[in-house]
C-alpha cells in the first residue's frame, strides 16, 4: 500500500493538466522536462528493482532458512513502486510522441504562403549576422525576435536581402525587456498595433496583406520567487487572447509556457503550430540540451480557421539559450 501511494504522484505528474497541478510549484516549474522525466523515472524504476534485489541478497545470506517464495513476497512493494514510475515514464512518453517528436517535411511555397521565425535571442546570443543568416535561409515574412533591442533587430534587417520594417517594444533598460518584431516590406506597409500587456514586453502591427495582426509576446517565466508564477498566469492568458481574439492572427514569441501549462491549454480558435506539424514534443530551452530533452517553451500560434500549419522546424541560431522555430503557414 505504501510503495502504491508513493508511486501515485509520479504518475500523476504525467497528466497534470487533470487536476491543475500545472499551473503550481513545484509541477509548474517541472513538467516543463517531459522528456528528463521520461529518464528520470526509469532510472529510478531500475534503481529500485536493483536495490530491492541486493537486499534479498542479503537477507537470504544472513538467513539461510529463507524461502525464496518469501524472499519474493517482500519484493512485492518495490516491484509495486517500480512498476508505477516506469507507468509515470510511459505516460509522459507517450505525451510527447503523441505531440510530435517528428517533424513533417516542409513543402514548396506558392503565392500567398507566410513563413514565421520566432527566436528569443537571448540578447547577443544570436548575433545580427545569425539572426539575418537564419531568416534568410527560412526566406521568413515574419520574424518575432524576444530579448532583442531594437538596435540588434535593425542590424540583423540591415544584413538581409529582403527589406524588413522593424518594431520594437521595451518595458526597461535591461536587454531581455525588449522584444522586436520585423516584417518583409514586400507584404505591404505595415502599421504598429495594440499588443497585450507583459512584463518582457510584446510589440504588434497589422499588414495589409495578411488577414490578422501578427504579434510577438514574451511573458514573465513562472519562477518561484517575487510572485512570479502569479504575474505568468495572468500574462500567459493576454498572449493567447491577442490571437483568440482576433481573426486571422499569428502570435509567436517565448511564452515561458508549455501546453500542460493552464495558460495554453484553451486556445479557443487558436492552434499551436508546432503541436499541429508532429514538432510539439520537441523542446526549445535550453539550446544545450538534446531536443527531446529540453522545454517546449517558445510558440507559434495561429488562428486555425485561417491559417494551415505544414510545417514546423526546430533550428539552433548562435549562441542562444533558445532554439528558434521556423513556422510555414499557408491560407485555407
Amino acid at each position: 500500500m505504501i510503495a502504491a501511494l508513493v508511486a501515485l504522484p509520479a504518475v500523476v505528474t504525467a497528466l497534470p493538466g487533470a487536476g491543475g497541478l500545472a499551473g503550481w510549484g513545484p509541477v509548474v516549474q517541472v513538467i516543463p522536462f517531459r522528456g528528463v522525466l521520461v529518464v528520470a523515472l526509469l532510472l529510478t524504476a531500475v534503481g529500485v528493482l536493483c536495490v530491492a534485489e541486493v537486499a534479498a541478497l542479503l537477507r537470504r545470506s544472513r538467513a539461510q532458512s529463507t524461502s525464496p517464495s518469501r524472499s519474493r513476497a517482500r519484493n512485492g512493494p518495490a516491484a509495486v513502486l517500480a512498476g508505477g514510475l516506469a507507468l509515470a515514464a510511459a505516460l509522459h512518453g507517450a505525451v510527447l510522441v503523441a505531440r510530435g517528436v517528428a517533424p513533417a517535411a516542409d513543402v514548396p511555397r506558392v503565392a500567398g504562403d507566410v513563413v514565421v521565425v520566432s527566436l528569443n535571442t537571448e540578447f547577443g546570443g544570436s548575433s545580427g549576422a545569425q539572426i539575418a543568416a537564419a531568416v534568410s535561409a527560412a526566406d521568413a515574412d515574419v520574424v518575432v525576435l524576444p530579448e532583442t533591442p531594437q538596435m540588434l533587430a535593425q542590424r540583423a534587417a540591415d544584413a538581409l536581402p529582403r527589406s524588413y520594417q522593424v518594431f520594437t517594444a521595451t518595458t526597461s533598460p535591461q536587454p531581455n525587456h525588449a522584444t522586436s518584431l520585423l516584417v518583409a516590406a514586400d507584404l505591404g506597409t505595415a502599421a504598429p498595433a495594440a499588443a497585450p500587456r507583459v512584463t518582457l514586453a510584446a510589440v504588434a502591427a497589422t499588414v495589409p496583406s495578411l488577414p490578422g495582426p501578427v504579434v510577438a509576446v514574451h511573458p514573465l517565466a513562472p519562477v518561484p520567487v517575487g510572485g512570479a508564477v502569479e504575474q505568468w498566469r495572468v500574462e500567459v492568458p493576454r498572449a493567447v487572447a491577442a490571437c483568440a481574439d482576433a481573426p486571422g492572427a499569428i502570435v509567436a514569441g517565448d511564452f515561458n509556457t508549455t501546453l500542460d501549462h493552464p495558460g495554453l491549454r484553451d486556445l479557443g480558435p487558436c492552434v499551436d503550430a508546432a503541436a499541429s506539424s508532429g514538432a510539439g514534443g520537441l523542446g526549445t530551452w535550453p539550446s544545450i540540451a538534446p531536443a527531446l530533452l529540453a522545454a517546449p517553451i517558445d510558440h507559434v500560434l495561429v488562428d486555425d480557421r485561417t491559417w494551415r500549419v505544414l510545417s514546423t522546424r526546430v533550428v539552433v541560431v548562435g549562441d542562444s539559450d533558445h532554439r528558434g522555430l521556423v513556422v510555414h503557414l499557408r491560407r485555407r
